[in-house]
């Protein structure tokens, strides 16, 4: 039974003769509903037994175990899961099983078959029917064993059950005939859940070549995950390869624990917000476009504009995470669930990003901080702060390459008269020109600085990015100048910023997500925009930080 939901898993129910077999119960009560009705079909007047395997001990995946006493309504219900789980079960472990981290605790259990036990065996199990257990060990390489674990019931069918560490150190895979239920292994390494508690790097590493393994020897042809669809095993294969790429470009994750749920949480919500502020910019800015294009009569183009940038479809996705964020307000959402949808409703607005030719369509600035609110938060949430590339860089070099590209055309008009020969690439061009003259803004940009200015130690990309979207801030609210002024101190710099207009009235503040991206940028927000005055200043170091005491540039 497949679950759409990030929050509780996929439960899976397999009817082996004398046996009703679910693989994990999940955390939805209205999938519970559905899981009473199968094993009610499924029940021979109530003396069926009942296996209820945990595929790791998350309690996304075990909680209506723990819980809910309607099981025991269906038949005798026996408990299994990895002996780690089992000892974690037992003591009614709140961190481990994640039940701290989503604010629900759980009671303890105690496990009937702990797996992987040494001397396993069921002679101390009362009204369940003989079942034999194999058990096997694979040396797949010198530094890669794999165990398996097989129960066989008295029709002979049987399940298999592997040892598959590195998501969780309980986590197992269950094998029944060419099936192989994988848990949230596939997942491992996405953010969010990537540095849970039980998180190993190096066994997924290795798990990933038992999982290699297990599919071409025992002849998988379906795999059911936790969370999500089935898929086959050609695409899990490839899911591998990717979860070892991922592994390998990994930076080092800090443990996903209650402090930094709420510091993702805080930085989730602004960059949500960020989004709500640039998508709508885009959008209008390629409708403009689309406009321009019909009245040339260009409709395919139009048209095909369209598509890059579905302006309705991001606007209802990102409704969709403001009624999840007012049910989290309202109680009915923990911390963590906030997290994951955040990383979901970003991860969609990206592909359609991602997938399109957009760059010489839309402002490369606005573009790059849109991408950026993801990659940042990715960061957040793997508890490390967002940096950037820091180098040395002339502030006043920096301001008036922004001013000039907001200003100019990328294309001279001679250079485009030399593309009408080729119909192709003169729409192309005429797209690039008619975008061009939405993204130019009627601002004066002025700069008062030493003649020669002192460095400063910035990512300039992020700094670049940060005066346009603050040239775009002042634009939109009437602004006709902003007046830039740069003083050197001796181990720091200060650019002082102040708008200028006889319409300037600002409606919104600057955003937090933007006032943090001074900080990305190396710099420091040392004044901010009041009611007083419109003026902020930022300060940033000369001096390379990490070379104290060193010769400096």
């Amino acid at each position: 039974m497949r679950k759409p939901d990030v929050t509780c898993s996929n439960v899976f129910i397999i009817d082996i003769g004398a046996f009703t077999v679910l693989i994990d119960t999940g955390v939805s009560r209205g999938l519970m509903d559905s899981i009473c009705k199968v094993l009610a079909e499924l029940s021979q007047d109530n003396q069926k037994p009942i296996l209820i395997i945990f595929s790791h001990t998350h309690v996304d995946h075990i909680y209506l175990g723990l819980v809910d006493q309607r099981f025991q309504n269906y038949g005798k219900v026996f408990y299994v899961c990895h002996t780690s789980g089992s000892d974690l079960l037992k003591s009614g472990d709140q961190k481990y099983t994640q039940a701290e981290l989503v604010g629900i605790p759980i009671p303890s259990l105690c496990v009937d078959i702990p797996l992987f036990q040494k001397n396993l065996d069921l002679k101390g199990l009362s009204n369940i029917p003989e079942i034999e257990i194999e058990h096997k060990h694979y040396q797949l390489s010198d530094s890669v064993s794999l165990e398996c674990v097989r129960f066989i019931f008295p029709n002979n069918q049987c399940i298999s059950f592997w040892e598959v560490p590195g998501h969780s150190a309980d986590s197992i895979a269950v094998q029944a005939g060419s099936l192989l239920h994988v848990g949230d292994i596939p997942f491992a390494t996405s953010p969010g859940i990537a540095g849970v508690p039980g998180w190993n790097p190096k066994e997924l590493s290795r798990t990933i070549i038992r999982l290699s393994w297990i599919i071409l020897n025992q002849k998988i042809s379906i795999i059911c995950q936790g969370h999500g669809n089935a898929c086959t095993s050609d695409e899990l294969k490839k899911n591998l390869m990717n979860l070892q790429q991922d592994l390998d470009a990994m930076p080092e994750i800090t443990m996903f624990d209650k402090t930094r749920l709420s510091g993702a949480l805080l930085h989730a919500t602004d960059l949500i917000d960020e989004a709500h502020r640039i998508l709508p910019i885009l959008a209008g800015r390629i409708m403009l476009l689309r406009y321009r294009l019909e009245e040339l009569e260009e409709d395919d183009l139009a048209r095909n504009l369209e598509k890059i940038l579905p302006d309705e479809e991001i606007d209802k996705i990102l409704v969709q995470f403001s009624r999840y964020y007012d049910n989290f307000k309202s109680g009915l959402r923990c911390e963590y669930q906030v997290i994951l949808k955040a990383i979901q409703t970003l991860q969609k607005i990206k592909s359609f990003l991602s997938g399109n030719n957009v760059e010489n369509i839309i402002d490369s600035s606005l573009l790059r901080r849109t991408l950026q609110l993801f990659s940042d938060l990715l960061s957040s949430i793997q508890g490390n702060i967002p940096t950037g590339s820091l180098s040395f860089v002339n502030p006043v070099d920096l301001i008036q390459d922004v001013a000039h590209r907001r200003s100019s055309h990328m294309m001279s008009d001679e250079e485009i008269l030399l593309k009408a020969d080729d119909e192709d690439e003169f729409k192309k061009v005429l797209v690039c020109r008619l975008a061009e003259y939405q993204n130019l803004s009627d601002i004066k940009i002025t700069i008062d600085s030493p003649i020669d200015p002192q460095t400063i130690y910035a990512d300039s990309e992020r700094l670049s990015d940060f005066f346009s979207v603050l040239i775009d801030y002042y634009y939109t609210y009437g602004a006709d100048e902003a007046h830039i002024t740069i003083n050197t101190l001796p181990e720091f710099v200060l650019i002082k910023i102040a708008p200028n207009g006889a319409c300037f009235q600002p409606c919104l503040p600057l955003s937090r997500a933007m006032i943090r991206s001074i900080k990305y940028a190396g710099g420091e927000l040392v004044k901010i925009p009041g009611k007083e005055s419109e003026e902020m200043v930022l300060k940033f170091s000369t001096k390379d930080p990490s070379l104290t005491g060193s010769n400096q540039n």
